[in-house]
This record gives structure tokens, C-alpha cells and sequence, in this order.
């Protein structure tokens, strides 16, 4: 009987072996045809950035700024569906910069600044993200400003805007039917501005941030996620029902005990 045990032990030692090698080979092909599939949905982004140098060109010259434009990082790849989506943002973006940021020359000079503005346009790889920043040496955004102009156009009241912070009071340039051109030209103060922007980014589960210093220039950073053919997601069971949340969307994951969640009414 104890040969027999033995006999048996081995045997359920082998086949576990081999499924567990099987499994493995399984796990090994799929992950490289998933990487085949998402290599074949990538594209270049410079493949969208090379229209651009001519289009700050035309437009500088249109509003009589004189613009140094540059382009780094070009290598990183996207998702076309994500390029596409990317296009018309990045494009607004930059005549806002230039029609909003970067002054005129003898304003600049006035300010101590070199008389040609400088527009530059990064991108990079960030885990599981590409990032692209727009970063020019203009005016900036005046939060003060900002907030006269959501004011006037009847966006918030004006106590509420006085309650705002500097960082809080940026956000409001995102809120719809926002300009703070005093005039509407073919450029800009339509009221169609980064509200669009910031929804379009959001459709494909992108994110969009501003920094900026009143008189030294802005940054505006695109987060954007490499494809959008597969999400890495976390999964949560809850009563029986399994949930799959985007890891993107997940700032933390904590242990908690059941004696630790207290009901309150």
C-alpha cells in the first residue's frame, strides 16, 4: 500500500508539472499575440507632428509674433484611434499659445524677454502612459484675470470666484463658453475653447493639466494611455458579482477589516 502511495504521489507530481508547463506556454502565446495585436495598432506620433512646425509658422506670422518652435521626442507610439483623437486638441492647444501666450515683440521686449517667443512641444513615455507637453515663455495665465472673465460672462458669481484659489481659479478655463479674448478673431473668443479639448481627451480616457506663472509662460501636459485596445484592470468581487476597475482610476488599494467599516444611520 505504501508503494502504491508512493507510485500514485509521483505520478500527480508529473501530470501537476506539466499543466503548470502547459499553463505557462498558454500564458507565454497569448501575451505575444496580445503584444502583436497592440504593435499593429501603433503608430508613430510624429506621424501627427510634422504638420505642426508649418502651422506655427503660418499662424505666428498671421498675428505678427515672432515664434521659435520645437519638437522633441517623436519616437513614442499611440494608438491611431488615440492619435486621431489627439489631432484636433493638440492643434488648439497651440494657437492658444501662440495667440494667447507668446506676446508681441516689443512687449516682450518691454518685459526684458528675448523679441522671439519660444514654443516647445515634448513627448514621453510615463509607465503605461505617453505624456505630450505644450510649454511656451509667454505671458502666462493671469488667475485674476481668469476670474474677471468667468465673472463677466456670467460663468460663476463673484463671491464664488473670490473663494477660489490660483490653482482652483485655472480650472475655470475649462468650464464651457470661457474666453478671455476681449475680441472674437478667425484665432480665438468664439467660446469654443479647451472645454472641448478636455472632453474629447476624456473620451478616450486621457487627462488634461495646466501650469502656469503669470509673465514667465504655461504648460499644458496631455496624459494619454497607449491603446485603447486593452486596459489593465483591477478586479473586485462584491456580493457575487466581479468588477473590473481601471487601474488608471485606482489611487490606492487598502486591507481592510471587516470590524474596521463601521454603519452610521
Amino acid at each position: 500500500q505504501l508503494g502504491l502511495r508512493l507510485q500514485a504521489s509521483k505520478e500527480t507530481a508529473v501530470i501537476g508539472n506539466e499543466v503548470a508547463a502547459l499553463s505557462a506556454r498558454l500564458q507565454r502565446t497569448s501575451q505575444e499575440l496580445q503584444e502583436g495585436i497592440m504593435k499593429a495598432r501603433l503608430l508613430p506620433l510624429r506621424s501627427i507632428l510634422s504638420k505642426f512646425p508649418r502651422m506655427v509658422r503660418d499662424l505666428s506670422s498671421r498675428c505678427g509674433k515672432l515664434v521659435d518652435f520645437e519638437i522633441r521626442g517623436e519616437r513614442p507610439e499611440l494608438d491611431k484611434t488615440v492619435l486621431e483623437a489627439i489631432d484636433d486638441p493638440l492643434i488648439h492647444i497651440l494657437r492658444n499659445a501662440i495667440d494667447h501666450g507668446i506676446e508681441m515683440p516689443d512687449e516682450r521686449r518691454t518685459r526684458g524677454k528675448p523679441e522671439r517667443g519660444k514654443i516647445t512641444l515634448s513627448a514621453w513615455y510615463q509607465e503605461n502612459q505617453v505624456l505630450i507637453q505644450v510649454k511656451d515663455d509667454g505671458a502666462g495665465i493671469d488667475p485674476d484675470r481668469v476670474r474677471e472673465s468667468a465673472v463677466n460672462k456670467g460663468l460663476i458669481t463673484r463671491e464664488a470666484a473670490a473663494r477660489l484659489s490660483d490653482r482652483e481659479a485655472l480650472e475655470l478655463i475649462f468650464t464651457p463658453g470661457f474666453s478671455t479674448a476681449r475680441t472674437a478673431t478667425e484665432v480665438s473668443g468664439r467660446g469654443v475653447g479647451l472645454d472641448v479639448v478636455r472632453s474629447n481627451l476624456e473620451r478616450i480616457n486621457g487627462h488634461i493639466e495646466i501650469k502656469s506663472q503669470a509673465g514667465i509662460g504655461t504648460s499644458v501636459i496631455l496624459r494619454l494611455p497607449l491603446t485603447l485596445a486593452i486596459v489593465r484592470a483591477l478586479l473586485v468581487e462584491c456580493s457575487g458579482i466581479t468588477y473590473a476597475i481601471p487601474t488608471s482610476s485606482v489611487e490606492e488599494v487598502l486591507v481592510v477589516q471587516r470590524e474596521d467599516i463601521k454603519t452610521i444611520k
